[in-house]
């Protein structure tokens, strides 16, 4: 009987996630635009991204957009950005180029740069995009930027990776559409905690103010979930999610890169503030033991009908706004593969979650 209570209690608590929560962006519509175009800096921190960026940088600088500036910091790269870029920015006006010999010990690497960036940035409206991303238009600075309205000095953009045919191309895209409905739905419920650094924007000021990234300035990673739960209010903060503003990237192709890189992100989720952490646990821990409670309750004779009944209501609801939210967020999940992606997807965020509490040695590249 009480593991059955606890799995239905399990089962509304993500009822309760899945309509207050998940539901705000499906029924989300982006009218909140300003129409006095401000001039942006655009951040691009590159270490070794000699190739991705031939490609980035152009296309950052035909962007349809009046005012804006391209700040390139190369973070002690030994390919060709050096040489290659800082020809290029004396031909081009609105292109910026920084380079960065050493970081100092007391820094994490990347933080180092993007401080570097924002002090040498000309305009106070940030916008933020990494190396290895691709706008999905020349709109991307526009669709961004006209976010900037009347208070709101945090925009939280959207950056889907690129569908592959593997199965960890589909566990990284079921993720990464999650974790998107997560950020995006929880600022819209006036509660933001994170953002992606391929896709996000600031005030200038606000980094300035707050000390930058102090007190995790040299934590490795958090530039995007840490910073923004420093600055971030119910007030300041807006999302934006039309297609034309999304930045996509190449995920990873090996199961080891991707680890490592989910050990980085989640080893900054100990210093998340006691709400956020807790939001979001009870969020991964309900989910977690539906399954676990769900599978133990086919055993029980007296319970194995009403709690497959619940389970599979529970399912749907959620296959139906994920399927129309994945859809939004341009994730490529098939509708076939939710049940054992959403499964692969609680396991792995506890133990990516145990893992990164541990972690120490963790590297920005």
């Amino acid at each position: 009987m009480a593991t059955f209570v606890l799995f239905c209690l399990c089962i509304a608590i993500l009822i309760f996630y899945h309509l207050f929560f998940h539901l705000k962006v499906l029924v989300f519509r982006d009218n909140a635009r300003s129409g006095v175009k401000k001039p942006v800096s655009v951040i691009v921190i590159a270490n070794n991204e000699y190739e991705n960026l031939q490609k980035l940088i152009p296309y950052l600088l035909k962007q349809e957009y009046n005012e804006f500036e391209v700040v390139l910091v190369d973070d002690r790269s030994y390919d060709e950005t050096y040489e290659f870029y800082l020809a290029y920015s004396k031909e081009d006006p609105k292109l910026k180029f920084l380079h960065i010999e050493e970081t100092p010990e007391t820094a994490s690497a990347k933080k180092f740069a993007i401080t570097l960036a924002i002090k040498a940035a000309k305009y106070d409206h940030l916008l933020f995009i990494d190396a290895d991303c691709m706008p999905a238009s020349e709109y991307w600075i526009f669709e961004m930027a006209t976010h900037f309205v009347e208070k709101r000095e945090v925009i939280l953009g959207i950056s889907p990776y690129k569908a592959e045919k593997t199965f960890l191309n589909k566990m990284i895209q079921f993720e990464t559409g999650l974790t998107a409905a997560n950020y995006l739905s929880f600022a819209l419920a006036k509660i933001p905690y994170m953002g992606v650094g391929r896709n996000l924007g600031y005030a200038k000021h606000l980094f300035l103010d707050q000390k930058g990234f102090h007190p995790f300035y040299n934590v490795k990673g958090g530039d995007d979930d840490l910073f923004i739960q420093k600055i971030a209010n119910s007030t300041n903060t807006s999302i934006c999610i039309s297609p034309e503003s999304f930045t996509f990237s190449t995920p990873k192709t090996k199961f080891i890169d991707w680890f490592e890189q989910k050990k980085r992100h989640y080893s900054v989720s100990k210093f998340y503030t006691k709400s956020t952490s807790f939001l979001l646990g009870l969020f991964h821990i309900a989910h977690l033991f539906s399954y676990v409670l769900f599978f133990c309750l086919l055993f029980s004779q007296e319970f194995r009908l009403y709690s497959s009944v619940i389970f599979f209501v529970r399912l749907l609801l959620f296959w139906i706004i994920a399927s129309m939210l994945f859809k939004k967020l341009a994730a490529k999940v098939e509708w076939y593969l939710v049940p054992g992606l959403e499964l692969t997807y609680c396991l792995s965020v506890i133990s990516f979650g145990l893992i990164g509490l541990k972690a120490k040695k963790i590297k920005w590249k």
